[in-house]
Order: structure tokens, then C-alpha cells, then sequence
């Protein structure tokens, strides 16, 4: 798109397939793979915005704020009205609609509270995925819920998917009736220059070099990828130093652009540059898509990008530096080739290049999932049981629900408590809905504290809150900058809580307020100074205080923003002193003391001290027996000890992953299957053998690990796999492997299930899942071990419904159950195959019009 006013071509490659598109989407959904330039963000949602002739309107997903607000902006532009008119638009604490809006641009994490609050989306027709390669943990969740809510609730409702770089045949298994439209960009000629500097970290000298080299060189406005604020900002002071000294470059202007900016600072940097002046926009990749800057003829690339990734050791998000994959450096290149020849530089090699990764990795595999998995069990799901396109880890939804248990939103039985049910509603993440509801709780003993908690909850959630610093400061400033946004944030927080709040309310609100509403949202940030900058805190972990000339190193102080560094270091960026008086009033009852003798289970360590402590926070400690505590604790005596405490535990008790899970009910059906006589029997995988065996495949191991997470860093899988010999070893990934292959070339994980020594049948053979079509031309189930295991097959409907399970398939082709499911099927889904003979009907992933 473009910021500036202008008024769209009428040659743009996406004219030509306007037609095309509209008649698509009256019929069924579409998958829109149209290259940058095509106009697919603009002249297309305009069109269908002007067409439009249904009664609910199309609402348009964004990944970011800046391109959210732009995009409404700009389309709002070409039909002469204001923004909340026929466009208009949502982010997180700014809503600019109207009962006149149609088409309404939102972010992702949006829509998911759309839907707990009206599943059916009466209001809407249309859904538009936009920049869906970017995979961000709001849309993939989004888009399962859109998912279920066709198949159940709006078979009306139509969905459209689109970017320049989708992944198409994944999101075709998703959507499988949706019709696949490729459409090419009005993409100028871009010349390719490789110029490699220091990277990692980033040698802002060497780049200041390149970005002046364009200069001299090449006409236009220069753009500049760069990971994030502080490279930005580093960059900024060394250019302007430069440029000040060159008077051939004296009409060049350096601007940044990134997601925490202003909104002025953001439209200043989107906008043209005056007649007779250039400039340079440093920005990170919020400029990736989607927004074409007028005047841009050079991009200039680092490479680089931030990402959030989850530590499951501490709990917490740490920003990653790293590269980008493919997919995004020809996004970024293209910026330079929109309106007229460009010019990119790149600042790696061209070997380098080849060896980037093809696309990035879906945010669901890094990032904290708590959010997403309470809206689900909102919405009456799991994640497990939502047709996301990549389930997350079985770590993160392990962490997840760890953290909404201790919350109290959930049972251990991972139900919703009706705590639970009154987050789910909160419009803020978990740990701030968890604030504003306790907060309201305690109100009567501390009536400020649900003012404070509103403030605390538009500081953090909806306007974008100082990196670093104290939180009270940044909540004045915006009561003397009479920051109306904030003001209404904060007032529309206190209706919810049933307070009133005006600006003379929240300028009476204290520092002890504030550190009291935040350590409602993160008791486990409590922290106590320990030297220097260093803190420890309630969850035992330690972290750096950052700014600590503004705070003055106090010795107690609740973390708002804490992030880990790429060396695993955690910072904290933002936060508020407590006093150890407030700290005894308000968690004087959770201060406890015991006597940790050998291990203790509730801080899973081995120890030997009598403690008082604030969660892991030690007030004091004293030896119990102080020759017991002087003297260290053999390798023999802690392999002892560990072995009495998992025999007691129980084998389940250990944090063994599902592979090493896996690998045990492997060996465990080989024992009953194998009778090659030139391969030695298996060992006795049992639980009570392997525990009766520890000294074998798991005590050697064993080495200075005090604590159940040390133990848990532990590689169980080749533990276990030690006990086999190579020939065994051989036969298990042969005759029991962990996926098998489909005529369809599809690689389906296999779930095996231990012994059942109780059954006549001990044996259960392991499992797969797949669309019913996947089979077809299988005469014969699948077998294993030799031909001795059948493999139970679960058949589905192309809505990924069961549909049948059977461990013979030739019989199950020819049965009556068959025809039944076959007659249902072809009422329900025409456009798939439903043959009279599957098994000898070549297998399909694709309707009937695809096959023709």
C-alpha cells in the first residue's frame, strides 16, 4: 500500500483477477498468493469493500498496529471519508468504527475475544488473514477457531488467506475446498549488491558505511532493516554524526520506525519526503509488509530480526536476535522495487544467502502459550484438540498450564475454575486479568488498589509503557502530558472493576499502589537485591536491575517487564520499589520456614538448611548440622539419594519426554514380538524393571544434578537407548519405527501404548490419523514388526472428523459401515472423492475439480 495520499492505479496486477476472486468468494473460500506490489492489501479489500452486498461486514487481520492504522487510514483516503466511516479499525486500546464501518482492519489478538464473546461472528461475512507467512501465535490460533466455527456454527462464512509467501500446500491440507489463486506483483527491477559486515552483534560503524555509500550513489530514499529499538537508535546518533559533517548530504533526514513509537513519529516516517529533501527510515521489520513507503528506491538489509522466545527454565520471554529466513529477505528487497527500479543491499555474503532457512518458524513453537490455551478451554477445547496448523511443544503447553493452575484458573484435572471463566473475559493477557480481578477482591482492605490496577493494566497492555524505568514515573508523566488515550484507558479498566476514575483520582495514586497492583500480576517477579545490580526472585531465578542509577538499587521491588538477552541473562527493564513493610503487610502469611533435609518436594533440591522464604526468596537460612552442610555430598551418596526418591516416586514421577515414553513402549512390544534368533532378546522395559535397574541406565548419568530441573536437562531417550544393542537398535527403527509412510508420501506419526499385562491380547497395536482419502489404494492395513502388528487406522473426514477406525482395511472398504459413511459423506462433502472400490482408487489430498 502506499501512505501518502495518493489515489490507486488502475494497472495494478490484482485488477486482473478482481472478478475472479469476488466470484470465488461467494462460493467458498480462497488462498491468495499475490508477489508484493500487486495491490492484494489495497485495491483488492477496496474492491470488495465497494461490491460488498451482503449485510455483515469484512474485517481484515493485521499483524501490527502501524500497518493496521495505515491501511484504514489510506483506503478511508481514496473513498474521501474519515476513518471509522466505511473503514475503520481496532488495536489494542484504540477503536475507530461506526454502524456505518464495513470493513474493518484489526490485529490478530483480537479476533480470538471476537469469538469468546459471539462464536457465530453474526456480524461479519468476511474474514481476510493478511501476511499469514509471518504465522504469529494470534493468527494461528485465529485462524483453527475460524476453522471450527465454519465447520459447526457459519458454513456462510468465508475466509480468505492471503501474503506473498504462503506456505500453500500446508494451508491447503487446512483448507481443503478453498480455491487456490496466484496472482503476480508489479515488481521494477531490483539490483542486488552483497556488502558483509559484523553482525552478530551488529557493527553499526560498518553499517553507517553502506547506508552513506547508497547515498552517494544510488537517487531516492533509503530504507534500513535493523532487529530492533536499540540498534535503531544507535544507528541514528552515528548517522546524523556523519551526515552533519558532509555537505553533499546535508538534504538527507533520519528517521526511525518501529513498533513503540508514537503514532505522530510512526506517520512522519511513513510519509513522502518534501520536494528537494531525502531521507533514511531505520526500521525494523514492522516495515516487512504490506506498507510501500513512497520514494523508496534503496533497501538496505541487516539480515537481522528480534524474536520473542519462551525459557522454559525461567518462565519467561526473551527477545533473540537472529536471522531471516528467505521468505523474509525477498519481502524486505521487495520495498525497494514497488514504484520504480530499486536498488538492495544486503549486508551478507551471497553464500550466506543459499544457506538461509526457506521460511520463518511459526511464533506457536516459541512463544508463551498461557493466553491462547485459557481462551481455549474458553471457547470449550484444548489445544491439542484444535485444528491449528503446528500444535505447540508439549514444553510450552506443560508451562501453560502450570502457570494458569497456579493462577487458580484451572483444576489439576485442566478444567476451568470459575476463576478461570472470569479471566477468559478480562480483554488484557492472564497474569493482568488475574491482577484486576484480585485487586477487586481486596478493594475493601485496600481501596486504592483496583485504581492502581486499572492504571497499571493500560500502561502495560494498551499504550505501549517505557523500556525501562519506574512504572510510577511513566503513569505521572502521562497525567501532566494529559494523555487522553491513557486517561480512557485506565477509566474504561475502572468501570470493569466498578470504580470511577477521573485524572484527580489517579494523580493521588502512590508508588506503594502501583508495586502492590503489580505484584498482584507477577508475584513470581518479586525480587530482593543480592549484590551489586543483581536481584533474586520469587521464582529463584536472579536477574540484573537495568537503569539502576534511576532506581537506586532498593533492596525489594516487583518486575513489570523482565526479558532474558541471548546469553540467557534476565533483565529488568521496568519496575517499582517495595518497602519490606508493605512486602510483611501484603505477603506476610505466604513467608514460610522449614527444615529441608535431604530432598524436599516442594522446592525439588536436594538441601540441608532451615529456612524462612518468600517463594524462593530466602529472608534466612541456617545450617541444620553444620559438619552435614560443610561437607560435600559424594557422587555416590547423591546417586543414592536419587534413586531412593524416584523409586518412591514412581517411574512416571521422572520428566521423561514423550520420545523416551515412546522408545519404553517400543521395547516393550518387541519383547513380545521379536523371535529373530541372531538378535538378542530385548531388556525388560517394565516399569518396575526400570526402576529396579536405575544403576544401569540412568545413575551413570547422574553427575552433580542437586535439583529435579537439573535432572530434567537430562537426554532420557539416550539413557534408555544405551540398555540396546546396535542390532536392536536396527530391528526397533525398521519393525517399530516412529512414523510410517503413506502412498501419498506422507509421514504419519505412529503412537504406541504400553504393555497390557492384564489383557489377553497385551499387545495394543500403535495408532495413525488421516483424511479417509490418504488411504484409498491400500487393499491391506499396514503392518508392522515383521507382519505381526496391524496398525490401528482412524479414518477422517476432510473436516478432520472421525470417521471410522479399523485394523483391517480391505474389510472395512467392502462393508456396509463403509457404504453408510460413503452415502453421509457425499451429501456433506461433493467436491471430495467417495469412490464405490477405495481399494483400488488411487489415494487423493485434493477435491475432485483439483483430480480433473
Amino acid at each position: 500500500m502506499s501512505v501518502a495520499g495518493t489515489h490507486l492505479a488502475n494497472d495494478l496486477p490484482i485488477h486482473a483477477f478482481l472478478g475472479e476472486i469476488q466470484a470465488k468468494l461467494t462460493n467458498g473460500d480462497v488462498i491468495l498468493s499475490a508477489a508484493p506490489g500487486a495491490g492484494k492489501s489495497t485495491a483488492l479489500l477496496l474492491h470488495l469493500l465497494k461490491t460488498h452486498s451482503r449485510k455483515g461486514k469484512i474485517l481484515v487481520l493485521q499483524p501490527r498496529r502501524v500497518i493496521v492504522r495505515a491501511l484504514a487510514e489510506y483506503l478511508a483516503d481514496q473513498l474521501n471519508e474519515m476513518v471509522g466511516t466505511r473503514v475503520g479499525y481496532q488495536i489494542r486500546g484504540e477503536h475507530k468504527t461506526s454502524s456505518d464501518t464495513q470493513l474493518e482492519f484489526i490485529t490478530e489478538g483480537i479476533l480470538a475475544r471476537r469469538l469468546l464473546n459471539d462464536p457465530e461472528l453474526s456480524d461479519v461475512d468476511l474474514i481476510v488473514f493478511d501476511e499469514f507467512h509471518e504465522r504469529s501465535l494470534h493468527a494461528d490460533f485465529g485462524f483453527a477457531l475460524i476453522n471450527e466455527v465454519q465447520q459447526a456454527l457459519r458454513d456462510d462464512l468465508r475466509l480468505m488467506v492471503m501474503s506473498a509467501t504462503l506456505a500453500e500446500e500446508e494451508l491447503q491440507r487446512a483448507l481443503p475446498n478453498a480455491e487456490l489463486i496466484q496472482v503476480p506483483g508489479r515488481q521494477f527491477a531490483i539490483d542486488y549488491h552483497y556488502r558483509p559486515i559484523g553482525l552478530m552483534p551488529l557493527q553499526v560503524d560498518e553499517l553507517v558505511f553502506v547506508i552513506v555509500e547508497a547515498l552517494q550513489q544510488e537517487p531516492g530514499d533509503v530504507l534500513v532493516f535493523m532487529p530492533g529499538q536499540k540498534e535503531i537508535n544507535r544507528t541514528l546518533d552515528k548517522l546524523q554524526q556523519v551526515l552533519q559533517s558532509r555537505t553533499d548530504l546535508a538534504d538527507v533526514r533520519c528517521l526511525p520506525l518501529y513498533g513503540s513509537l508514537s503514532k505522530e513519529r510512526q506517520i512522519t516516517a511513513l510519509q513522502p519526503s518534501p520536494a528537494g529533501q531525502r531521507k533514511v527510515v531505520l526500521a525494523t521489520n514492522i516495515a516487512e509488509s504490506s506498507l510501500t513507503i513512497n520514494g523508496i528506491r534503496v533497501v538496505i538489509d541487516t539480515g537481522l530480526e528480534r524474536v520473542a522466545e519462551l525459557d522454559l527454565r525461567t518462565g519467561i520471554e526473551y527477545m533473540r536476535t537472529q536471522t531471516i529466513s528467505q521468505a523474509s529477505a525477498t519481502q524486505r528487497a521487495g520495498r525497494a522495487g514497488r514504484s520504480a527500479t530499486g536498488v538492495c543491499y544486503r549486508t551478507w555474503s551471497l553464500e550466506a544467502h543459499d544457506r538461509l532457512r526457506q521460511q520463518s518458524e511459526p511464533e506457536i513453537l516459541t512463544r508463551d502459550v498461557s493466553d491462547i490455551s485459557l481462551q481455549a478451554l474458553g471457547w470449550g477445547s484444548s489445544l491439542t484438540e484444535l485444528p491449528l496448523l503446528t500444535q505447540p511443544r508439549q514444553a510450552q503447553r506443560d508451562a501453560a498450564m502450570a502457570k494458569l493452575l497456579q493462577l487458580g484458573a484451572i483444576t489439576s484435572a485442566e478444567k476451568l475454575t470459575s476463576h478461570g471463566r472470569a479471566l477468559v473475559a478480562m480483554p488484557v493477557n492472564v497474569r493482568l486479568a488475574n491482577m484486576l480481578l484480585r485487586a477487586r477482591e481486596l478493594q475493601n482492605d485496600y481501596p486504592s488498589l483496583p485504581i492502581a490496577a486499572a492504571a497499571v493494566a493500560a500502561s502495560l497492555w494498551d499504550v505501549a509503557a517505557p523500556q525501562n524505568g519506574l512504572l510510577s514515573e511513566y503513569i505521572v508523566n502521562n497525567l501532566q502530558r494529559n494523555n487522553r488515550r491513557f486517561v480512557s484507558s485506565v477509566s474504561r479498566y475502572g468501570k470493569q472493576l466498578s470504580c470511577k476514575i477521573n485524572p484527580e483520582i489517579l494523580s493521588e495514586l502512590r508508588s506503594t499502589d502501583i508495586a502492590h497492583a503489580l505484584s498482584l500480576a507477577f508475584p513470581d517477579w518479586l525480587a530482593r537485591h543480592i549484590s551489586d545490580c543483581q536481584y533474586k526472585l520469587a521464582n529463584g531465578k536472579q536477574a540484573k536491575l537495568l537503569d539502576a542509577d534511576r532506581f537506586g538499587v532498593p533492596e525489594w521491588l516487583v518486575g513489570a517487564d523482565l526479558f532474558g538477552n541471548n546469553q540467557g541473562a534476565i533483565n529488568i527493564a521496568l519496575a517499582e520499589p517495595i518497602t519490606s513493610e508493605d512486602l510483611l503487610r501484603w505477603y506476610g502469611d505466604d513467608i514460610v520456614g522449614e527444615t529441608t533435609l535431604s530432598w524436599s518436594n516442594e522446592r525439588k533440591r536436594f538441601d540441608l538448611r532451615s529456612i524462612r522464604r518468600l517463594g524462593a526468596i530466602t529472608l534466612s537460612q541456617e545450617p541444620v548440622n553444620k559438619r552435614a552442610a560443610s561437607n560435600r555430598i559424594s557422587q555416590e551418596q547423591l546417586r543414592g539419594a536419587w534413586s531412593n526418591i524416584i523409586r518412591k516416586q514412581g517411574l512416571e514421577w521422572l520428566p521423561l519426554p514423550a520420545s523416551a515414553w515412546q522408545l519404553i513402549y517400543r521395547v516393550q512390544i518387541a519383547t513380545e514380538l521379536c523371535t529373530r534368533d541372531d538378535i538378542e532378546p530385548f531388556p525388560n522395559f517394565s516399569a518396575a524393571n526400570l526402576l529396579d535397574t536405575l544403576a544401569t541406565w540412568l545413575m551413570p548419568f547422574i553427575d552433580n544434578q542437586f535439583s529435579f530441573q537439573q535432572l530434567s536437562e537430562l537426554d532420557f531417550y539416550s539413557c534408555l537407548k544405551s540398555l540396546l544393542s546396535w542390532e536392536q537398535q536396527q530391528w526397533l527403527d525398521r519393525e517399530l519405527p516412529t512414523r510410517l509412510t503413506l502412498p501419498t508420501e506422507d509421514r504419519l506419526q505412529l503412537e504406541y501404548s504400553a504393555l497390557n499385562q492384564h489383557a489377553e491380547q497385551k499387545v495394543t497395536p500403535p495408532k495413525i490419523a488421516a483424511r479417509m482419502q490418504w488411504f484409498y489404494g491400500l487393499a491391506a492395513t499396514p503392518t508392522l514388526a515383521e507382519g505381526k502388528l496391524p496398525v490401528i487406522v482412524e479414518l477422517l473426514s476432510p473436516a478432520m472428523r472421525p470417521l471410522q477406525t479399523t485394523t483391517d482395511l480391505g474389510a472395512f472398504w467392502h462393508s456396509d459401515s463403509y457404504r453408510q459413511i460413503q452415502k453421509e459423506m457425499k451429501g456433506r462433502y461433493p467436491k471430495h472423492l467417495w469412490p464405490d472400490d477405495p481399494a483400488n482408487t488411487a489415494p487423493t489430498k485434493v477435491t475432485k475439480r483439483k483430480m480433473s
